[in-house]
């Protein structure tokens, strides 16, 4: 598709959470059943976050034109002038309905919506494969999923989730999974990468000339025994962080359903989905690697 397309598609139902193939993102489009009008609130932010976030991920849009709709999307949630003409993702926006919400909760809502706008924008800046140590991808874990845990609070409990530092951990590595999941496909079709490398590997990793070469200098650290301990490491951490739940102001039926799902669900799913990006990467890395030894030879 060409940038244009991509930008000015107007599909919303194509980014809801129904389309995820994730069961915890599936779970939002149930949630007006249960919680009526703010589930349909919920519904939509998700909608219009994966939206933003599809666009900006998507290599056939240029870094320029990421930047420009990620500027826009804070004017408009800051309720500032960014002309007549407006993007459908912009018009989706303006028919969220934050009147549902008690009205204390809705400049925290508008808030944690312009944080995650802006921690997508921070990431759009490490497209082409430029590498960062697991200390900054913790930060960018955090500064992602804690907004979202808010705005969830602040419809269901009408109030902000109080938490402490075990909860931010267990924000951290429940995305961190995910990156390390979404790595094959970071490195071949995406160009941003979200795990994390030592300053030494980062070093290394941004000397490389040119894509293709930073392409090869993670095939390589990222072999298949660091792969996976990764996985396995994070994995054991995430499970030992789900009683963290307990120590936040959750209602306690919601503190049952998260635990839950986590605690049960996710140490049976995620090996097998690693065991078979694994092997992703084995495949990458004979495409990559093997076909740069023999242009050498």
């Amino acid at each position: 598709m060409h940038e244009q397309d991509i930008v000015w598609e107007n599909t919303p139902q194509l980014h809801r959470p129904g389309r995820d193939k994730y069961l915890s993102a599936r779970v939002w489009e149930q949630l007006p059943k249960i919680y009526g009008d703010k589930g349909v609130f919920l519904g939509e932010f998700y909608t219009y976050i994966r939206w933003l976030d599809d666009i900006v991920d998507d290599k056939n849009v240029s870094p320029n034109t990421r930047m420009i709709i990620i500027k826009r999307q804070s004017e408009l949630i800051k309720g500032g002038d960014i002309g007549k003409k407006l993007i459908p993702l912009e018009e989706y926006y303006q028919r969220i309905p934050f009147e549902v919400l008690d009205k204390p909760v809705v400049p925290i809502v508008r808030y944690q919506f312009y944080l995650l706008v802006a921690a997508i924008g921070s990431d759009v800046e490490h497209f082409g494969l430029k590498p960062r140590t697991r200390r900054d991808i913790a930060h960018y874990n955090r500064r992602i999923m804690n907004p979202y845990a808010q705005v969830v609070s602040c419809a269901l409990n009408n109030r902000p989730l109080k938490k402490d530092i075990g909860f931010m951990s267990l924000m951290d590595s429940w995305n961190y999974l995910g990156g390390l999941l979404h790595l094959p496909r970071d490195i071949e079709e995406e160009g941003n990468v979200k795990v994390g490398f030592d300053q030494p590997e980062v070093d290394k990793i941004t000397a490389a000339q040119g894509y293709e070469e930073k392409r090869r200098e993670i095939l390589t650290i990222y072999d298949s025994d660091r792969y996976k301990r990764e996985w396995q490491f994070t994995l054991k951490k995430f499970m030992a962080l789900t009683t963290s739940f307990w120590k936040t102001d959750m209602p306690f039926y919601q503190k049952i359903i998260s635990f839950t799902y986590l605690a049960t669900r996710e140490p049976v799913r995620l090996p097998h989905e690693f065991r078979k990006a694994s092997m992703e990467l084995q495949q990458l890395r004979e495409k990559y690697i093997k076909q740069e030894e023999h242009e050498t030879f």
